[in-house]
């Protein structure tokens, strides 16, 4: 996909999908296309709502909610562990060919 938003989630909470691939798959490379840090991360959006900021970036406390300087430090350290996850996760997963190429299935 070249620009425009992020592709569709079913929007369901991510307690249940903490785990899933595809989750992580998509949040990784949104991650990616708008080189998120900070406060711009829970701004991207589904087409029903902020389902990355809602949940999977604060624990499931609204971002809105919270003092700017909270969210500036939790932004930061959730968008830094998520890229970190999921390298750990390709490495261990994946041959060694597949590392340098595009995430996509």
């Amino acid at each position: 996909m070249v620009g425009g938003r992020p592709p569709d989630v079913v929007n369901t909470t991510w307690y249940e999908d903490k785990k899933s691939l595809r989750t992580r798959r998509v949040i990784y490379q949104c991650l990616r296309r708008y080189r998120l840090v900070s406060w711009q991360l829970w701004k991207v959006c589904g087409p029903r709502g902020n389902w990355i900021g809602r949940v999977p970036v604060c624990e499931g406390r609204d971002p809105r909610r919270l003092r700017s300087g909270d969210l500036e430090k939790h932004l930061k350290l959730m968008s830094k562990n998520l890229k970190n996850g999921f390298r750990r996760f390709l490495r261990r997963k994946r041959p060694v060919s597949e590392q340098t190429g595009s995430i996509e299935p």
